[in-house]
Protein backbone atom coordinates (compact mmCIF):
# COMPACT_ATOMS: atom_id res chain seq x y z
CA UNK A 1 0.00 0.00 0.00
CA UNK A 2 1.26 3.29 -0.76
CA UNK A 3 0.49 6.39 1.01
CA UNK A 4 0.70 9.53 0.34
CA UNK A 5 2.88 11.02 3.77
CA UNK A 6 4.86 9.36 6.62
CA UNK A 7 4.00 10.97 9.99
CA UNK A 8 6.51 10.14 12.68
CA UNK A 9 4.65 10.73 15.68
CA UNK A 10 5.11 10.50 19.33
CA UNK A 11 2.00 10.84 21.94
CA UNK A 12 3.11 11.50 25.65
CA UNK A 13 0.26 9.91 27.94
CA UNK A 14 -0.23 6.25 29.15
CA UNK A 15 -3.17 4.86 26.94
CA UNK A 16 -0.81 5.98 23.71
CA UNK A 17 1.73 3.34 23.37
CA UNK A 18 2.18 3.40 19.62
CA UNK A 19 0.49 4.56 16.72
CA UNK A 20 -2.13 1.97 16.20
CA UNK A 21 -4.05 3.57 19.41
CA UNK A 22 -4.53 6.67 17.12
CA UNK A 23 -6.20 5.67 14.30
CA UNK A 24 -9.78 4.65 15.85
CA UNK A 25 -9.24 7.16 18.62
CA UNK A 26 -8.54 10.36 16.26
CA UNK A 27 -10.63 8.70 13.14
CA UNK A 28 -7.44 9.31 11.28
CA UNK A 29 -7.56 7.71 7.91
CA UNK A 30 -5.31 4.65 7.86
CA UNK A 31 -5.10 4.64 4.13
CA UNK A 32 -4.43 7.96 4.02
CA UNK A 33 -1.07 8.51 5.92
CA UNK A 34 1.54 5.90 7.35
CA UNK A 35 2.22 6.73 11.13
CA UNK A 36 5.69 5.31 12.64
CA UNK A 37 6.09 6.07 16.14
CA UNK A 38 9.66 7.87 16.71
CA UNK A 39 10.10 8.77 20.61
CA UNK A 40 13.53 9.96 19.36
CA UNK A 41 13.08 12.41 16.74
CA UNK A 42 9.84 12.47 16.08
CA UNK A 43 8.16 15.58 13.60
CA UNK A 44 4.94 15.71 15.79
CA UNK A 45 4.39 15.23 19.06
CA UNK A 46 0.70 14.75 20.91
CA UNK A 47 0.99 15.74 24.79
CA UNK A 48 -1.78 15.78 27.08
CA UNK A 49 -2.01 17.43 30.57
CA UNK A 50 0.09 14.83 31.75
CA UNK A 51 3.12 16.68 31.14
CA UNK A 52 2.15 18.83 33.76
CA UNK A 53 1.28 16.36 36.37
CA UNK A 54 4.45 13.89 35.88
CA UNK A 55 7.96 14.51 35.73
CA UNK A 56 8.70 11.54 33.60
CA UNK A 57 6.40 12.82 30.84
CA UNK A 58 7.65 16.79 30.90
CA UNK A 59 11.13 15.84 30.74
CA UNK A 60 10.41 13.65 27.89
CA UNK A 61 8.84 16.11 25.97
CA UNK A 62 11.42 18.73 26.69
CA UNK A 63 13.85 16.11 25.13
CA UNK A 64 11.74 15.89 21.63
CA UNK A 65 11.86 19.65 21.18
CA UNK A 66 13.85 20.68 17.92
CA UNK A 67 13.07 24.07 16.61
CA UNK A 68 10.66 22.29 13.33
CA UNK A 69 9.28 20.36 16.06
CA UNK A 70 5.26 19.91 15.69
CA UNK A 71 3.61 20.33 19.38
CA UNK A 72 -0.18 19.26 19.52
CA UNK A 73 -1.63 19.51 22.58
CA UNK A 74 -4.89 17.22 23.82
CA UNK A 75 -6.30 18.36 26.36
CA UNK A 76 -7.41 14.99 28.23
CA UNK A 77 -9.19 16.86 31.37
CA UNK A 78 -10.68 19.87 31.91
CA UNK A 79 -7.80 22.32 30.60
CA UNK A 80 -7.21 25.41 28.58
CA UNK A 81 -3.64 25.35 26.02
CA UNK A 82 -0.64 27.00 26.32
CA UNK A 83 -0.16 27.92 23.01
CA UNK A 84 3.03 29.75 23.54
CA UNK A 85 4.62 26.01 23.60
CA UNK A 86 2.02 24.53 20.89
CA UNK A 87 1.13 25.32 17.51
CA UNK A 88 -1.95 23.51 17.73
CA UNK A 89 -4.74 22.30 20.41
CA UNK A 90 -7.53 19.81 20.71
CA UNK A 91 -9.88 20.85 23.33
CA UNK A 92 -13.35 20.34 25.44
CA UNK A 93 -14.64 24.30 24.52
CA UNK A 94 -16.30 24.20 21.41
CA UNK A 95 -15.99 28.19 21.58
CA UNK A 96 -12.26 28.38 21.61
CA UNK A 97 -10.83 29.59 18.34
CA UNK A 98 -7.43 30.93 16.77
CA UNK A 99 -7.05 30.08 13.05
CA UNK A 100 -6.57 26.97 12.35
CA UNK A 101 -4.85 26.14 15.74
CA UNK A 102 -7.65 25.05 17.44
CA UNK A 103 -10.59 22.58 17.21
CA UNK A 104 -13.15 20.57 19.82
CA UNK A 105 -12.77 16.76 19.22
CA UNK A 106 -16.54 15.16 19.63
CA UNK A 107 -17.77 14.08 23.11
CA UNK A 108 -18.60 10.83 21.49
CA UNK A 109 -15.91 10.63 19.21
CA UNK A 110 -13.91 11.39 22.53
CA UNK A 111 -15.18 8.69 24.14
CA UNK A 112 -16.20 6.52 21.13
CA UNK A 113 -15.15 3.04 23.42
CA UNK A 114 -18.66 3.50 25.50
CA UNK A 115 -21.12 4.02 22.38
CA UNK A 116 -22.02 1.26 20.75
CA UNK A 117 -24.69 0.42 17.68
CA UNK A 118 -28.08 1.01 19.38
CA UNK A 119 -26.67 4.51 21.58
CA UNK A 120 -28.19 6.52 18.83
CA UNK A 121 -31.42 4.10 18.42
CA UNK A 122 -34.76 4.86 20.70
CA UNK A 123 -35.30 2.57 23.11
CA UNK A 124 -38.47 0.10 22.28
CA UNK A 125 -38.69 -2.07 25.41
CA UNK A 126 -37.90 0.11 28.29
CA UNK A 127 -40.56 -1.55 30.80
CA UNK A 128 -38.56 -5.00 30.10
CA UNK A 129 -35.57 -3.46 31.08
CA UNK A 130 -37.26 -1.48 34.27
CA UNK A 131 -38.26 -4.75 35.43
CA UNK A 132 -34.54 -6.14 35.50
CA UNK A 133 -33.87 -2.73 37.87
CA UNK A 134 -32.73 -4.15 40.99
CA UNK A 135 -30.85 -1.24 42.67
CA UNK A 136 -31.74 2.83 43.23
CA UNK A 137 -28.70 4.06 41.93
CA UNK A 138 -25.36 4.12 41.81
CA UNK A 139 -22.02 6.28 42.34
CA UNK A 140 -18.49 4.84 40.75
CA UNK A 141 -15.95 7.37 41.06
CA UNK A 142 -11.79 7.21 42.80
CA UNK A 143 -10.68 10.53 42.66
CA UNK A 144 -12.12 12.42 46.18
CA UNK A 145 -10.53 15.80 45.06
CA UNK A 146 -13.05 16.58 42.84
CA UNK A 147 -15.22 19.20 42.47
CA UNK A 148 -17.18 19.32 46.33
CA UNK A 149 -20.96 19.30 44.26
CA UNK A 150 -20.16 15.47 43.58
CA UNK A 151 -20.44 14.39 46.94
CA UNK A 152 -23.11 16.62 48.01
CA UNK A 153 -25.17 14.98 45.87
CA UNK A 154 -24.19 11.77 46.88
CA UNK A 155 -24.91 12.96 50.43
CA UNK A 156 -28.30 14.37 49.63
CA UNK A 157 -29.63 11.56 47.48
CA UNK A 158 -28.36 9.44 50.16
CA UNK A 159 -30.89 10.88 52.43
CA UNK A 160 -33.82 10.08 50.09
CA UNK A 161 -32.84 6.49 49.75
CA UNK A 162 -29.28 4.67 49.47
CA UNK A 163 -26.94 5.32 47.34
CA UNK A 164 -24.52 2.68 46.10
CA UNK A 165 -20.98 4.08 45.77
CA UNK A 166 -19.25 1.19 44.05
CA UNK A 167 -15.92 3.03 43.40
CA UNK A 168 -13.01 2.96 46.09
CA UNK A 169 -14.10 6.67 46.60
CA UNK A 170 -17.09 6.59 49.18
CA UNK A 171 -17.86 2.87 48.83
CA UNK A 172 -20.56 1.91 51.49
CA UNK A 173 -21.20 -1.79 49.57
CA UNK A 174 -19.44 -4.79 49.72
CA UNK A 175 -16.86 -5.21 46.43
CA UNK A 176 -14.13 -6.92 46.02
CA UNK A 177 -12.52 -5.69 42.94
CA UNK A 178 -10.67 -2.16 44.25
CA UNK A 179 -11.96 -0.85 40.93
CA UNK A 180 -15.31 -1.43 39.21
CA UNK A 181 -16.33 -1.62 35.89
CA UNK A 182 -18.82 1.02 34.38
CA UNK A 183 -21.21 -2.27 33.16
CA UNK A 184 -21.62 -2.61 36.82
CA UNK A 185 -24.31 0.50 36.47
CA UNK A 186 -27.06 -1.84 34.40
CA UNK A 187 -29.21 -2.62 36.81
CA UNK A 188 -29.60 0.58 38.61
CA UNK A 189 -32.10 2.95 37.95
CA UNK A 190 -30.10 6.16 37.95
CA UNK A 191 -26.26 6.90 38.23
CA UNK A 192 -24.95 10.06 39.53
CA UNK A 193 -22.26 11.10 36.66
CA UNK A 194 -20.75 14.02 37.51
CA UNK A 195 -17.49 15.82 36.17
CA UNK A 196 -14.47 16.65 38.00
CA UNK A 197 -15.10 19.88 37.29
CA UNK A 198 -17.66 22.39 35.91
CA UNK A 199 -16.20 24.38 32.56
CA UNK A 200 -18.52 25.15 29.35
CA UNK A 201 -18.39 22.37 26.84
CA UNK A 202 -16.34 19.80 29.20
CA UNK A 203 -18.21 16.41 28.75
CA UNK A 204 -16.48 13.24 30.05
CA UNK A 205 -17.62 9.66 29.33
CA UNK A 206 -19.78 9.73 32.70
CA UNK A 207 -23.13 10.52 31.51
CA UNK A 208 -21.83 8.33 28.23
CA UNK A 209 -21.67 4.95 30.30
CA UNK A 210 -24.92 6.18 32.39
CA UNK A 211 -26.72 6.09 28.79
CA UNK A 212 -25.28 2.93 27.71
CA UNK A 213 -26.36 1.05 30.80
CA UNK A 214 -29.74 2.35 30.33
CA UNK A 215 -29.46 4.12 33.65
CA UNK A 216 -30.94 7.82 34.18
CA UNK A 217 -27.86 10.13 34.60
CA UNK A 218 -28.27 12.59 37.34
CA UNK A 219 -25.99 14.83 35.45
CA UNK A 220 -23.70 17.45 36.81
CA UNK A 221 -20.65 19.72 34.61
CA UNK A 222 -21.07 20.97 31.65
CA UNK A 223 -23.37 24.14 31.70
CA UNK A 224 -23.87 23.06 27.82
CA UNK A 225 -24.96 19.58 28.45
CA UNK A 226 -28.21 20.13 26.81
CA UNK A 227 -26.31 21.35 23.61
CA UNK A 228 -24.96 17.54 22.83
CA UNK A 229 -27.35 15.63 24.97
CA UNK A 230 -31.16 14.91 24.82
CA UNK A 231 -32.89 17.08 27.73
CA UNK A 232 -35.72 14.37 28.11
CA UNK A 233 -33.57 11.77 28.72
CA UNK A 234 -31.73 12.96 31.82
CA UNK A 235 -31.95 14.93 34.78
CA UNK A 236 -29.92 18.36 34.77
CA UNK A 237 -28.50 19.04 37.76
CA UNK A 238 -27.06 22.08 36.53
CA UNK A 239 -28.28 25.30 37.90
CA UNK A 240 -30.99 23.60 40.33
CA UNK A 241 -30.34 23.09 44.35
CA UNK A 242 -29.83 20.07 45.84
CA UNK A 243 -33.62 19.94 47.12
CA UNK A 244 -34.92 20.27 43.59
CA UNK A 245 -32.64 17.77 42.27
CA UNK A 246 -33.84 14.95 44.91
CA UNK A 247 -37.81 16.09 44.40
CA UNK A 248 -37.05 15.30 40.95
CA UNK A 249 -35.30 12.03 41.17
CA UNK A 250 -38.35 10.94 43.60
CA UNK A 251 -40.74 12.10 41.42
CA UNK A 252 -39.44 9.60 38.65
CA UNK A 253 -38.46 7.07 41.13
CA UNK A 254 -42.09 6.62 41.99
CA UNK A 255 -43.55 7.01 38.44
CA UNK A 256 -43.02 4.32 36.66
CA UNK A 257 -44.60 5.09 33.48
CA UNK A 258 -42.49 8.51 33.80
CA UNK A 259 -39.27 6.55 34.33
CA UNK A 260 -39.94 4.05 30.59
CA UNK A 261 -40.72 7.53 28.84
CA UNK A 262 -37.17 9.06 29.70
CA UNK A 263 -35.32 5.45 29.57
CA UNK A 264 -36.89 5.05 26.16
CA UNK A 265 -36.03 8.94 24.89
CA UNK A 266 -33.05 8.61 22.10
CA UNK A 267 -29.85 9.72 23.55
CA UNK A 268 -29.60 12.96 21.33
CA UNK A 269 -31.99 14.83 19.27
CA UNK A 270 -31.83 14.55 15.13
CA UNK A 271 -30.55 17.97 15.11
CA UNK A 272 -27.92 16.93 17.74
CA UNK A 273 -26.82 13.71 15.59
CA UNK A 274 -26.64 16.17 12.50
CA UNK A 275 -24.28 18.24 14.92
CA UNK A 276 -22.25 15.68 16.05
CA UNK A 277 -21.53 14.57 12.02
CA UNK A 278 -20.81 17.95 11.45
CA UNK A 279 -18.38 18.35 14.42
CA UNK A 280 -16.41 14.84 13.29
CA UNK A 281 -15.84 16.31 9.64
CA UNK A 282 -14.69 19.69 11.15
CA UNK A 283 -11.94 17.91 13.80
CA UNK A 284 -10.91 15.21 10.23
CA UNK A 285 -10.19 18.83 8.30
CA UNK A 286 -8.37 20.54 11.36
CA UNK A 287 -6.19 16.82 11.27
CA UNK A 288 -5.78 16.89 7.84
CA UNK A 289 -4.55 20.52 7.86
CA UNK A 290 -1.73 19.74 10.25
CA UNK A 291 -0.81 16.90 8.86
CA UNK A 292 -0.79 17.81 5.03
CA UNK A 293 1.23 21.01 5.24
CA UNK A 294 4.91 20.62 5.12
CA UNK A 295 6.53 20.60 8.33
CA UNK A 296 8.25 23.88 7.62
CA UNK A 297 4.65 25.41 7.08
CA UNK A 298 3.16 23.98 9.87
CA UNK A 299 4.77 25.86 12.87
CA UNK A 300 2.54 28.17 14.77
CA UNK A 301 3.85 29.24 17.85
CA UNK A 302 5.23 32.91 18.52
CA UNK A 303 8.76 33.42 17.40
CA UNK A 304 11.04 36.03 18.78
CA UNK A 305 13.02 37.21 21.97
CA UNK A 306 9.75 37.39 24.68
CA UNK A 307 8.46 33.95 22.76
CA UNK A 308 12.07 32.60 22.99
CA UNK A 309 12.38 33.32 26.66
CA UNK A 310 9.22 32.17 28.08
CA UNK A 311 9.79 28.53 26.06
CA UNK A 312 13.30 28.85 28.24
CA UNK A 313 11.25 30.03 31.52
CA UNK A 314 9.26 27.19 30.69
CA UNK A 315 11.77 24.31 30.19
CA UNK A 316 13.57 25.59 33.54
CA UNK A 317 9.80 24.16 35.48
CA UNK A 318 10.02 21.45 37.47
CA UNK A 319 7.10 19.15 37.20
CA UNK A 320 6.37 17.17 40.71
CA UNK A 321 4.71 13.68 40.24
CA UNK A 322 1.01 15.04 41.74
CA UNK A 323 -0.24 11.20 41.97
CA UNK A 324 2.72 10.77 44.26
CA UNK A 325 2.62 14.05 46.10
CA UNK A 326 -0.99 12.75 46.65
CA UNK A 327 0.29 9.50 48.29
CA UNK A 328 3.13 11.03 50.28
CA UNK A 329 0.17 13.90 51.56
CA UNK A 330 -1.96 10.86 52.84
CA UNK A 331 0.65 9.29 54.65
CA UNK A 332 2.01 12.53 56.37
CA UNK A 333 -1.35 13.25 57.55
CA UNK A 334 -1.37 9.26 59.26
CA UNK A 335 1.86 10.17 60.22
CA UNK A 336 0.69 13.47 61.80
CA UNK A 337 -2.65 12.18 63.66
CA UNK A 338 -0.26 9.01 65.45
CA UNK A 339 1.98 11.39 66.51
CA UNK A 340 -0.92 13.39 68.26
CA UNK A 341 -2.57 10.29 69.91
CA UNK A 342 1.04 9.37 70.80
CA UNK A 343 1.29 12.75 72.59
CA UNK A 344 -1.10 11.78 75.97
CA UNK A 345 1.86 9.33 76.73
CA UNK A 346 4.44 11.60 76.22
CA UNK A 347 2.83 14.60 78.16
CA UNK A 348 2.77 12.26 81.30
CA UNK A 349 5.83 10.79 80.95
CA UNK A 350 7.18 14.28 81.16
CA UNK A 351 4.64 15.87 83.40
CA UNK A 352 7.21 15.46 86.14
CA UNK A 353 10.05 17.33 84.46
CA UNK A 354 7.30 19.70 83.66
CA UNK A 355 8.35 19.56 79.15
CA UNK A 356 6.45 17.82 76.63
CA UNK A 357 7.81 17.12 72.94
CA UNK A 358 4.81 18.07 70.56
CA UNK A 359 5.82 17.21 66.84
CA UNK A 360 9.76 17.25 67.41
CA UNK A 361 8.94 20.66 69.74
CA UNK A 362 10.14 20.57 73.27
CA UNK A 363 8.03 22.87 74.81
CA UNK A 364 8.24 23.87 78.73
CA UNK A 365 5.12 23.46 80.80
CA UNK A 366 3.93 26.43 83.28
CA UNK A 367 2.78 24.66 86.20
CA UNK A 368 1.05 26.24 89.61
Amino acid sequence: MEFEKTIKICILHPQFLDVNTMFDFFGVSRKKYNFEWDDKHPDYVIATEWIYYKSEYFNKFLSLQRPETINIFFAGECLEPDLNIFDYAIVFDKNLALDDRISRIPTLQFFGEFVKDDFFLKMDNPHEILKNKTGFCNFIYSNANAHPNRDKLFHKISEYKKVDSLGPHLRNVDVKEQFVHWSEKKHYKFSIACENACYKGYTSEKIITSFATHTIPIYWGDPLIENFFNPKAFINANNKSFDEIVKIVEHIDNNDELYCEMISQPHLTEQQKENFINEKEKFQQFLANIFDQPIIEAKRVGQGFHPENYRKWFKSLVTKDVYASEKQGILKKKTFWKKIFSLRNSFEHDQKRKVVTLLGIRIKIKTK
